[in-house]
């Protein structure tokens, strides 16, 4: 290798590095510096070439900490360490720094840190998020078993009642009910420990639903309206994501408000209409709006244009994440000043049938006795024959028993020494595919697709249990009518 050669690789590398370098003199004056030095901190090159590398120099430490970086270069011939250096607007900037004495004067290269440093605090941040995740997961849990048995037993109470006036009081209860189901879902979602349950959503009722939610977030200074121009939309996507998508762009929109020049006051509209073949919910707002440059990467993850502590830049990556999952698109228009419309664009969904099935005998397991009883009662007063277990080992000695006659089997996820995914793993080993329906308030478990299992989400709606078996028994009997 020549050293015309050698030369001309060493200049391509200084001129193009990714990293701040440099070349001074022996009295400390800068002689030559790449573009990522001058992008560092902000010089143009005439501003540098020949200054002292003092330019440089922040308060950020004392007169000791550049007499002992000296005293290692006179010494050692080479310092390397952390260090905190100046911008020309400014601005301090954290780098690592490694400096190499020659017989000519100084080289050396900086790391910028501050990126490092910031994706270190997303990281704690996001840890402390976990943490408070776990717990709200725990205590949602809880709060599904007790709604689940209350919800039961409403349901049985509703059968005996009568008089028009009980029925109300019956009705303004469940809907009470109801009300702590959505907040313990919104907690299991925040969590992650809610299940993706996918069901037919009517979305006139629950953007409906989700307007309650959102006006809490927003101040009062700020409007939020709602325009239903397709009234009759459905599409098959889990409520509670499709909820929380809307709700993140719902807060985005407030921020954006908030971050612009409109003093607290603007406009939130929420749309829903048909087009082409898809459901498009839009939400517009008249805030800040962005340049072609942020909406390229909003949807990052950890994008984030909010101070520190006020913003994951998780929300709408998820949102566009979970838009796709289900067939779906995000599309983003957006003018810096005016505001902005982002659409979620989801497949329509077919009307869904309302079978109703014939008696049938069932295998009904969960480890708490309201939920269980509860839950038995309904199926034994919908004409059902109901055997029921509190543990893994009392279903699999019923199912035993039984397994020829059943046609469908619900089980509870936790519960003593066997789970419900252990459970059913083992039945379909045995080449049994008895509709199997587990009931959960959170899990973290994969769940094979080759189990065929259904998950039904805590607290459970007994109409909502009493369809599935229909039309889960309407699909094995087709099944059967087709091999026969």
């Amino acid at each position: 290798m020549s050293d015309a050669y050698l030369t001309t690789a060493l200049r391509s590398l200084f001129e193009s590095g990714r990293d701040a370098m440099f070349i001074a003199d022996g009295d400390g004056r800068f002689q030559h510096v790449n573009h990522a030095f001058l992008k560092l901190y902000g010089y143009e090159e005439d501003e540098v070439i020949g200054q002292s590398m003092g330019i440089l120099k922040s308060n950020s430490h004392p007169a000791e900490f550049y007499q002992q970086m000296r005293q290692q270069l006179d010494s050692a011939r080479h310092w390397a360490g952390d260090i905190n250096n100046i911008a020309k607007s400014g601005e301090i900037i954290q780098i690592w720094a490694q400096i190499t004495a020659t017989k000519e004067g100084f080289v050396g290269t900086q790391i910028d840190l501050r990126e490092r440093d910031r994706r270190a605090r997303q990281l704690d941040q996001v840890s402390r998020l976990q943490s408070v995740a776990t717990l709200a997961g725990g205590m949602a849990h809880e709060f599904n078993n007790i709604m689940a048995a209350l919800l039961g037993h409403l349901n049985l109470l509703s059968m005996t009642v009568t008089l028009p006036k009980e029925q109300q009081r019956i009705e303004r209860m469940n809907g009470l009910i109801q009300r702590a189901a959505e907040l313990i879902r919104h907690l299991l979602t925040f969590s992650r420990q809610q299940p993706t349950v996918k069901r037919q959503i009517h979305l006139r009722k629950l953007l409906e639903d989700t307007l309650p939610l959102i006006r809490p977030a927003v101040p009062r200074g700020i409007s939020i309206n709602i325009n239903i121009k397709s009234p009759g939309l459905s599409v098959i996507a889990d409520p509670i994501h499709l909820q929380q998508a809307v709700f993140e762009l719902a807060t985005n929109a407030r921020d954006a408000i908030n971050a612009s020049e409109k003093n607290g006051s603007g406009e939130i509209a929420i749309e829903l209409e048909a087009s082409d073949g898809l459901a498009a919910i839009r939400v517009r707002d008249n805030g800040s709006g962005m340049d072609d440059e942020m909406i390229k990467r909003c949807a990052e993850p950890f994008f984030t244009t909010r101070a520190v502590g006020q913003g994951t830049g998780l929300g709408l990556s998820s949102t566009h994440s979970y838009i796709e999952q289900i067939g779906g698109a995000m599309e983003i228009e957006s003018v810096r000043g005016e505001g902005t419309i982002i659409s979620l664009l989801i497949p329509v969904a077919e009307p869904a049938p309302q079978p109703m099935g014939p008696p049938m005998k069932l295998l009904l397991a969960d480890d708490d006795p309201d939920v269980r009883e509860s839950l038995a009662d309904i199926l034994r007063a919908n004409g059902h024959q109901v055997h029921v277990a509190s543990g893994g080992r009392q279903v699999m000695e019923l199912w035993h028993i039984y397994r020829s006659e059943l046609s469908g089997i619900i089980l509870d996820f936790v519960m003593p020494e066997m789970d419900g995914l252990e459970i059913a793993s083992i039945i379909r080993q045995a080449n049994d595919q008895t509709p199997i329906f587990i009931i959960t308030g959170y899990t973290d478990a994969e769940i094979s697709p080759s189990l065929n299992i259904k998950l039904l989400s805590k607290p459970l709606d007994p109409d909502h249990l009493l369809h599935c078996l229909a039309a889960a028994h309407k699909e094995t009997s087709s099944a059967k009518g087709r091999s026969d």
